[in-house]
């Protein structure tokens, strides 16, 4: 999900720190390049993964590439290496949510896969939503309780 954040949010203001002596319509411009690549991977991603009916490997190797890129997108400052980063990171964060959300329908049919849908869903919200007794406990906790660390039970370990 930060990758998908990254593309989708932060993306213009990373373009614009790169290149300030562009206009917001040339950054507008640059910033379609990623979300274009990532509509392509994503069909040709899916479509693989459907003709294959192979699912584990078609969100497996995008995760990891766009891991592999947002870890990259840090170390450069050149300007033309970061859209192609971008784009690569756009790729791999767009393209596995197809396979991804057919996988439970591989194992299990009916009322089966609509409950392991539903509780896929439930469990990213929660890990999602910040809790609110981290809320005035500063960044590293809120990272803390974003990745599901530092719930009720160390609170309990620290009263004691």
């Amino acid at each position: 999900m930060i990758g998908v954040y990254t593309v989708t949010l932060w993306t213009p203001q990373l373009v614009k720190l790169l290149v300030p002596l562009y206009s917001n319509a040339v950054i507008g411009l640059l910033v379609v390049i990623p979300n274009f690549t990532g509509l392509a991977a994503m069909i040709l991603v899916s479509r693989n993964s459907d003709r294959t009916l192979e699912r584990r490997l078609h969100v497996a190797i995008p995760l990891l590439i766009a891991a592999a890129a947002l870890l990259l997108l840090s170390a450069t400052r050149n300007p033309f290496f970061c859209l192609i980063l971008l784009s690569v990171l756009a790729a791999g964060a767009y393209s596995y949510t197809a396979s991804f959300w057919a996988l439970p329908n591989q194992f299990l049919t009916g009322y089966s896969a609509a409950a392991a849908i539903a509780l896929l869903s439930s469990a990213a919200l929660v890990l999602l939503v910040p809790r609110q007794d981290c809320a005035a406990k500063g960044t590293a906790a809120k990272a803390a309780s974003l990745a599901g660390i530092g719930g009720p039970r160390e609170r309990r370990r620290s009263r004691a």
